[in-house]
């Protein structure tokens, strides 16, 4: 079979949004049906999704407060839970980290399709990263009746952590289109990324805080694509804070230069990258 062609070979990166609008019924139909198949067959189904982020909370909530007791404190928040300091970044590092991993390998993943439907690759990635968006959801969920349990006050600034989940899972589809790409040509990028994102995390102030870096090292996480959304989800969540102009102009530059860095590259390799499946 002739493998199908896509006449916006050439699509510029402006016309992005106008493809994933006009494919949204598919993206969003799509993602929901991977999400519900996605532990078909097991016991307990679709409960699996909302079991792995309480065990994350559990478990370090038994490690740090029982095992290792840890307190981090804050001149906005004394006293605040290690483990709700440290879920607030873990928690949307695993969505991140989710969506990059599966978007470096939808085109590898989606062979069949890619040959025989003609439907624009970004769409593939879009309805991958909607995916990790629904996980996002429940961990954040799952963060959320955490902290209530304890006895943590919501901030406003809860209101706009799907703001800061939007542009994160932006960063993660920006990242995969172009890693994605690559992966179609050199089969090791998505074992490469598998080993980078667990270096990536320790590199990351997730597991401690920012503040403890040494002041060179702390202004150099500014190179890190993710360290601005941990800092984020942070302050919006722990602190009732907004972030500060630097914080956000951070995480919208890197964003953009994933997605430019993707779009152009998804472009370049357009032509070759059905026959290459």
């Amino acid at each position: 079979m002739m493998p199908v062609t896509i006449n916006a070979a050439n699509r510029p990166p402006v016309a992005l949004v106008r493809t994933l609008v006009q494919h949204r019924r598919y993206i969003f139909s799509n993602a929901w049906q991977d999400f519900l198949h996605k532990y078909a067959g097991t016991g307990i189904g679709l409960l699996w999704n909302l079991v792995h982020p309480v065990m994350v909370v559990l478990v370090y909530s038994f490690v740090f407060t029982t095992i290792m007791p840890s307190r981090y404190s804050s001149g906005a928040i004394s006293d605040v839970p290690y483990v709700l300091f440290l879920c607030s970044a873990l928690l949307p590092w695993i969505s991140f980290v989710d969506g990059l991993q599966r978007t470096t390998t939808t085109f590898v993943d989606n062979a069949g399709y890619l040959r025989k439907l003609a439907v624009p690759e970004e769409v593939f990635l879009a309805k991958t990263i909607v995916g990790s968006g629904i996980l996002l959801t429940i961990n954040m969920g799952v963060l959320v009746v955490a902290a209530i349990l304890v006895g943590f006050a919501p901030f406003w600034t809860w209101l706009l952590m799907p703001v800061a989940g939007a542009l994160m899972l932006a960063l993660a589809f920006g990242l995969g289109a172009f890693f994605g790409t690559l992966n179609v040509f050199v089969k090791d990028i998505s074992q490469i990324i598998a080993v980078a994102t667990q270096l990536w995390v320790w590199l990351t102030p997730i597991i401690y805080a920012s503040s403890t870096m040494p002041e060179w090292l702390r202004k150099a996480q500014f190179a890190n694509p993710i360290f601005p959304f941990t800092e984020l989800f942070r302050e919006l969540f722990l602190f009732g804070r907004p972030g500060t102009v630097v914080i956000w102009l951070s995480a919208l530059t890197w964003t953009a230069l994933a997605l430019l860095a993707g779009s152009a590259i998804l472009r370049r390799f357009r032509s070759e990258l059905r026959d290459a499946l």
